[in-house]
């Protein structure tokens, strides 16, 4: 039996497509040979419907990581990019449950489904560690500089386990070493009796070890029964692969995300500038109520004096009631309104600011494609 090991896919649909064509040409899933993600179909990448729809039908399961996580619910402790990102993969979800709702019921489904552990036979299976199964990273450094880290990771194992997350290919050994397929004879690693090794295929849409080829792995494994009858897998080897894939329409595509996320962004600004003028209306109108009755109570005290002041204001009131109008209208800010009404506006204008800037480094996505970093 063969089972390929794919994982940290990221949308990235070109990549994707390219590995699994890869993969058929290994292995055969009409015969018993089987695909397995280890997490993180989206998140970046410019394709998370095609991804997640080919991911439900070609493996036989999927772990949830943490990017899947964080679309599914809440994308807590992400830098802004991946934050934003999220909440863009997010609305492309939704865009396509307009066009398809039977389809879209069944990706929720089945994103809802993804488990962050999977036991196959002596395999424990996670995105991060057996520690922290979604978001926490297993480094090749930390082999020689985080002992206590990797024996309470190992602890964890009975046997063997199979992670992503850090998108490097290699093996981890209980020795507390690491190995990258390079320094493995035919990019193979040979499983031994009693040994514990943490196996990470590296990632199909955005390898991070300097290498900007695709990478997944194929195990291969004896299936057997043991004395009880029960279905027995013993692996033998686990052997990383490297595909070439189009990289440049991927970064397009990241770019076009990028405007997209800020587009959209500056629409909900849009939006929200109308809101804080529209609150400034209102406070506008208070005052003019309140003015109207000081006119009403000066006419009837015949207070001349206070009658011409209260029509100044209420006049003055009348002209930024308005500015106002009109640059709710324009989505502009007026130049009157209350002072809570500039500082609340003066805030959601830094914070766009600060999102502009940061999604200029998402589109550093597609150089760092390149880069394999």
């Amino acid at each position: 039996m063969r089972i390929a090991l794919i994982s940290d896919i990221h949308g990235n649909m070109d990549a994707l497509e390219v590995v699994l064509a890869d993969i058929d040409r290994r292995i055969d899933t009409n015969k018993g040979d089987q695909i397995w993600c280890l997490g993180d179909i989206i998140g970046y990448g410019p394709d998370p419907v095609l991804c997640v729809d080919t991911v439900a039908k070609r493996c036989k399961w999927a772990l949830m990581g943490n990017h899947d996580y964080g679309v599914l619910y809440e994308p807590t402790n992400f830098n802004a990019v991946a934050e934003a990102a999220a909440y863009w993969t997010r609305s492309e979800f939704e865009a396509e449950a307009k066009r398809d709702r039977e389809g879209a019921v069944k990706r929720w489904e089945f994103l809802g489904k993804l488990r962050v552990r999977v036991s196959e036979g002596p395999f424990l299976c996670v995105h991060g560690t057996p520690r922290r199964p979604i978001n926490e990273y297993l480094f090749p450094e930390d082999a020689e500089s985080s002992p206590n880290k990797m024996q309470q990771i190992f602890d964890r194992i009975e046997h063997f386990c199979l992670v992503g997350h850090t998108h490097v290919p290699g093996v981890f050994t209980g020795d507390g070493d690491f190995y990258s397929p390079k320094e493995m004879g035919d990019a193979t690693w040979k499983f031994e009796a009693g040994e514990k090794v943490i196996v990470n295929p590296g990632s199909v849409g955005q390898p991070r070890d300097l290498d900007p080829r695709a990478s997944y792995a194929i195990i291969d494994a004896d299936v057997g029964t043991d004395a009880a009858g029960k279905a027995t897998l013993t692996p033998k080897t686990v052997q990383f692969f490297r595909i070439e894939y189009p990289i440049e329409p991927v970064r397009a595509k990241i770019a076009q995300v990028a405007d997209d996320i800020l587009q959209g962004n500056a629409r909900y600004m849009e939006l929200q500038q109308k809101h804080d003028v529209l609150q400034g209306t209102a406070w506008v109108t208070q005052q003019l109520a309140a003015w109207e009755q000081r006119k009403a109570a000066a006419l009837a005290s015949k207070d001349m004096a206070e009658e011409a002041r209260a029509s100044r204001r209420i006049a003055q009131l009348q002209r930024s009631m308005t500015e106002a109008q009109k640059a709710a209208d324009a989505g502009n800010q007026p130049s009157h309104g209350s002072d809570a009404w500039h500082s609340q506006l003066s805030v959601v204008t830094q914070e766009q600011a600060k999102l502009q800037a940061e999604i200029e480094r998402y589109k550093w996505l597609g150089d760092r494609l390149i880069e394999g970093r």
